[in-house]
């Protein structure tokens, strides 16, 4: 199994603006996910030359659509609300998904898992073969760690 972080580096470089309606509080979050609308546009403030990245683990879960497609090939259905990343300094926008991490992720799927570790922090699982499919379809922004 391995870790799946958001590049430190990025994150010093990348500054959601506006992120109503989602509630940065982990708690509220989870609580209030189902009631999300189905699509949601963030604003967000990027550094020069900044790619963004392939999973979000903070400031709330976020997954692009390369990760996504992979979820749905391994067959992992986690709730999900669409959003729509818009680059403020630019006409550019990505699309990502906001997940929310559910306590029946961690028994049901194995090779892809969101888990609250901390009362604020959570943490991407994956196995060695998802892994190797993010990084086989260009794998951007992310750091790798292995556990045991």
């Amino acid at each position: 199994m391995f870790i799946i972080q958001t590049d430190k580096r990025l994150m010093d470089r990348i500054r959601f603006l506006d992120t109503k309606p989602v509630s940065w509080d982990l708690d509220v979050y989870c609580r209030e996910f189902y009631r999300l609308p189905d699509l949601i546009t963030f604003i967000v403030d990027v550094g020069e030359y900044v790619v963004l990245p392939d999973i979000f683990v903070s400031p709330f879960p976020l997954v692009s659509e390369t990760v996504m497609e992979l979820m749905e090939l391994y067959r992992i259905q986690l709730p999900f609300r669409r959003v729509v990343l818009s680059v403020r300094s630019s006409k550019e926008y990505k699309r990502y998904f906001l997940v929310c991490p559910d306590d029946k992720t961690e028994t049901i799927y194995r090779d892809f898992q969101l888990k609250r570790v901390l009362e604020d922090t959570i943490q991407c699982t994956a196995s060695l073969d998802f892994v190797e499919s993010i990084l086989r379809r260009g794998g951007r922004g992310i750091e790798i760690k292995g556990i045991r």
